[in-house]
């Protein structure tokens, strides 16, 4: 075994047991979008990047890719498009994710109206992003681009090409707890995200899942989930 593969085994028992059926961020993400692909048979991932992760998590059903750059190699259905611009057939998908990319839209209220032309019927929207109320969060909107970006990079090993502006017009509990005309709120949650492989990074992150999970603490976690449905208008 290797030590990172060690370091994640001690990171991951040590965070079981301080947390006993805690779900952190990717494992709520994934087993939420599983239960949900039960119910559509296409899905598409807006501001996917690569496409990798609708490879691993299609399932039974179609799963497709949008962005405005393409990705390096693609490994799943792709189309480059504007997400406030879909080229999609109204009323012909089932989900829609939103994988950490509503902190970067600088008009959502456009992207939201494209996703309900979409989504058919009782179709839903499934999103994943950072919480502006956040210690980490807040943090890293007081500092310096060039000093957040080497943050980034030697933290998390994301590449600086892929670091995109972030906005957040849309990253706080209360204003993910109303939902985009159209839609009805069906579920949201507050998660923590865990680093598995800096043992340092690690500490902090479980020293604050653990100062957070009293119900409510929880809004101030990294992590905000959620779910909305989209509902009919009378005139439709």
């Amino acid at each position: 075994m290797s030590r990172e593969d060690t370091n994640e085994l001690w990171a991951r028992r040590l965070a079981a047991g301080c947390l006993p059926g805690e779900l952190f961020r990717w494992e709520l993400y994934d087993r939420t979008l599983a239960g949900l692909l039960e119910d559509t048979t296409l899905w598409l991932d807006l501001g996917c990047g690569e496409t990798d992760f609708i490879t691993e998590h299609r399932g039974s059903a179609y799963g497709a890719g949008i962005d405005s750059c393409a990705p390096r190699k693609a490994c799943a259905p792709f189309v480059r498009a504007d997400l406030a611009a879909l080229p999609v057939r109204s009323g012909s998908v089932g989900l829609v994710c939103l994988r950490f990319v509503i902190e970067h839209l600088s008009a959502p209220e456009k992207v939201w109206a494209e996703c309900r032309r979409v989504l058919a019927s009782r179709g839903r929207i499934l999103i994943i992003t950072t919480n502006r109320l956040s210690p980490q969060v807040a943090l890293g909107r007081i500092l310096p681009e060039s000093i957040k970006k080497l943050l980034i990079v030697r933290l998390f090993g994301v590449d600086r090409e892929s670091i995109l502006p972030a906005f957040h017009l849309w990253n706080t509990p209360g204003r993910l707890r109303c939902p985009p005309p159209g839609f009805e709120l069906e579920r949201i949650e507050f998660v923590e995200a865990l680093n598995w492989h800096s043992r340092a990074l690690f500490l902090i992150l479980l020293a604050l899942a653990v100062l957070t999970r009293p119900r409510a603490l929880r809004p101030l976690r990294s992590n905000i989930l959620a779910v909305y449905r989209r509902v009919e208008d009378k005139n439709e």
